[in-house]
């Protein structure tokens, strides 16, 4: 008998049940799919459902590790051995054993399934008015796009599956790899899709779901990758109807979630009575032996906390300018009395909740920032144009963060230009999950990682002589996967 693929594409055989506010989405039942999409309660408690691997992915599958702590933006701390498997990811020393990767590719693949089922069903239903199905459909398609995004990014070829799968015959007929070009492919039909379907901006309890500006944004970052530039501009000049915050520090007031400059947000909430709906993240962030965070989060880690990652880097430290507004409110410092040492931490996801774990903050995947500077990256690529509106969208920026303008007497060119972007980027995002994928799309990963790699060395004497010695641009493929692919064959 064949086994069951881990792929979780036989998840898609079933749903879980959940409230119609797509933020509490607890299960209260499960339903097979033939005694289920009967109404429209039961098809946007689907789309709930599709929502939740991405919840999962930014807290329990700890995406930081793979965005952003394996950049040169942050590492972590070695004061105990503990975190041996994130440790690797930070150093390129990962292999097939390491948990987190495999961990990726599982919830993705479960968000994936939940949105394939519910697309097949919005294809044949007659239970729902068009403007109910166009949004259940366009959030699908975004978030499938989304899912499959990062998966090729993060492991390369991988499977292609757009259709609910419903026994193991069908599992292994789709466990197959296929290029990355195919992937992109439906990655770019999927958001263009979405973009073409969903409402500008939603009301009440539907604030925080994926609109138009979202998957114009999704698809502008993949025209990126793919270096499609004028396909690139067309998409995020669609991207309308927001705005930056006067205060960069506000955005990280969990008051002010899913404000104007947000275009799309991981929810999480401390108000709906269970630790699953709230984030953590401060509690991987701080400092170990910073009473276990208890001096910066209000409540003390405990054991197990897992303190001590994504810990921003001397070089991090360095990159911002002496004025620059946003070092204050992205990184903050404990001063450790053991050892007199200031320890920096990441400092943006510090909204201290009711109870010990429980934290009100958001993710945030796009926002309005990350449209200029790639819009004026784009514009760049296109074509350097002394002092014109690639200047205007960088200095819209760097204005915010009290920064003086740049022009065309220090940018003199387009390659000066592109590292201006590229740092702008690096400070302005510092610590939402674009660092790597940034090195990777503009081809300055290995260059970048192996320099820092140096440094790395040269100030820690407990990094291993192994480390970045193989600057992978792509994780190990889950040995699992090709071990029960092997085994059908």
């Amino acid at each position: 008998m064949k086994k069951c693929n881990y792929i979780y594409m036989l998840l898609t055989c079933f749903l879980l049940g959940c409230s119609e506010d797509f933020l509490d989405v607890a299960p209260e039942t499960s339903l097979g799919s033939t005694s289920f999409f009967k109404n429209e309660g039961q098809f946007v408690a689907a789309l709930n459902g599709t929502y939740v691997p991405l919840r999962d992915l930014y807290k329990g599958g700890n995406f930081w590790l793979l965005a952003e702590q394996r950049s040169d933006n942050t590492s972590y701390e070695n004061l105990d051995g503990s975190g041996v498997s994130k440790f690797e990811i930070d150093e390129f020393r990962v292999t097939e054993l390491n948990t987190f990767p495999p961990t990726i590719f599982r919830m993705s693949y479960d968000g994936i399934g939940r949105a394939n089922l519910l697309l097949s069903n919005i294809a044949t239903t007659e239970v729902l008015n068009d403007y109910i199905k166009n949004q259940l459909e366009g959030q699908a398609y975004f978030l499938r796009a989304l899912y499959y995004f990062h998966l090729v990014r993060v492991f390369g070829d991988i499977p292609l599956v757009l259709e609910p799968v419903n026994n193991t015959e069908q599992a292994f007929a789709t466990a197959e790899r296929v290029g990355v070009s195919e992937v992109y492919s439906v990655i770019v039909d999927d958001a263009t899709k979405a973009a073409a379907l969903l409402p500008d901006s939603y009301t009440g309890n539907d604030i925080g779901r994926a609109t138009k500006g979202a998957a114009l944004t999704l698809l502008g970052e993949v025209q990126m990758t793919l270096k499609n530039f004028e396909a690139a501009i067309t998409a995020l000049n669609g991207v309308t109807g927001y705005t930056l915050l006067p205060d960069y520090g506000e955005l990280w007031n969990a008051a002010n979630k899913n404000s104007a400059e947000s275009i799309f947000e991981v929810q999480y909430s401390v108000g709906l009575g269970s630790e699953d709906f709230a984030s953590g993240f401060m509690y991987r962030f701080v400092p170990q032996h910073s009473g276990a965070g208890e001096e910066i989060i209000g409540f003390a880690a405990g054991n197990g906390s897992d303190s001590g990652h994504n810990t921003p880097t001397n070089d991090m430290i360095g990159a911002y300018e002496a004025e620059d507004l946003r070092k204050d409110a992205s990184i903050g410092f404990w001063n450790n009395p053991q050892t007199g040492m200031d320890i920096p931490y990441v400092k943006k996801f510090n909204n201290p909740g009711p109870f010990r774990f429980w934290m009100d903050d958001n993710m945030p995947i796009y926002r309005y920032a990350d449209v200029l500077l790639m819009l004026s990256e784009a514009l760049n690529e296109q074509g350097y144009v002394a002092d014109g509106e690639a200047f205007d969208l960088l200095n819209r920026v760097r204005q915010r963060a009290g920064l003086a303008d740049l022009t065309s007497a220090e940018l003199t060119d387009q390659d000066s230009f592109r590292e201006a972007v590229a740092q702008e980027r690096r400070v302005e995002l510092a610590f939402e999950n674009h660092r790597w994928f940034d090195l990777l799309r503009t081809d300055k990963a290995e260059e970048t990682m192996t320099a820092h790699g140096v440094e790395e060395k040269a100030l820690k004497s407990y990094v291993p002589t192994n480390a970045y010695q193989n600057i992978s641009l792509l994780y190990p493929y889950p040995n699992r996967e090709t071990l029960l692919l092997d085994a059908d064959n």
